[in-house]
């Protein structure tokens, strides 16, 4: 589906960023995927211009007459600690900034439909969770399943996008524009780069 979304854009000659899950992917891997994407669907890629940040990467690419440029921005956290030591996590993605906003005691306070499992119980259970899991064989992979867990032991009923909206409405209110800008770095950061890469 993404693939077809990219060649609807590339080929009305408009320039694109596509945000993609890091997953297991090395900064390397995710280019070398943006490529062969490309390239299957017989766009020609040139090296664009290079991003001094490893998380971005661009391509010049034509195909026919049209010519133009696309960036990727790679989307996780592999740099956390927690998610790896703690937690287990070896596929990473924008569910990770979910999960650092919930880790966080003041802001999963905030959210109402928590407060029968306080914060430090969360945590607490959440950990025990992944240890059972993880003593029998059951792996963790990546931060969306610590969510559905954290969900299910906090008895939150609605959907998992209404928990993250819960989260982001409180994370709006606690910390402000520039508090939640920096709850989501390096993201911001990856995004102002890659629009600087397609302006040059």
């Amino acid at each position: 589906m993404i693939q077809d979304v990219i060649e609807g854009v590339l080929s009305s000659g408009l320039r694109a960023i596509v945000v993609r899950d890091l997953d297991v992917e090395t900064w390397d891997g995710v280019r070398a995927w943006l490529e062969g994407e490309l390239e299957r669907r017989h766009w020609i890629t040139y090296p664009g211009p290079v991003a001094s940040n490893p998380r971005v990467v661009g391509f010049d690419v034509s195909k026919g007459t049209v010519s133009t440029r696309i960036a990727v921005v790679s989307v996780g956290l592999p740099e956390e600690t927690f998610l790896g030591a703690e937690y287990r996590v070896t596929q990473y993605s924008m569910d990770d900034y979910m999960l650092r906003l919930a880790r966080e005691e003041g802001l999963y306070s905030r959210v109402s439909e928590l407060v029968e499992l306080p914060h430090a119980k969360a945590m607490e259970k959440l950990s025990r969770t992944v240890d059972l899991l993880v003593e029998n064989g059951i792996p963790i992979r990546h931060s969306k399943r610590l969510l559905h867990l954290l969900r299910g032991l906090a008895g939150f009923r609605a959907s998992p996008a209404a928990f993250a909206d819960r989260f982001l409405e409180e994370a709006v209110a606690l910390l402000g524009p520039s508090g939640l800008r920096d709850r989501f770095l390096p993201l911001v950061g990856d995004l102002a780069d890659a629009f600087a890469l397609l302006e040059r």
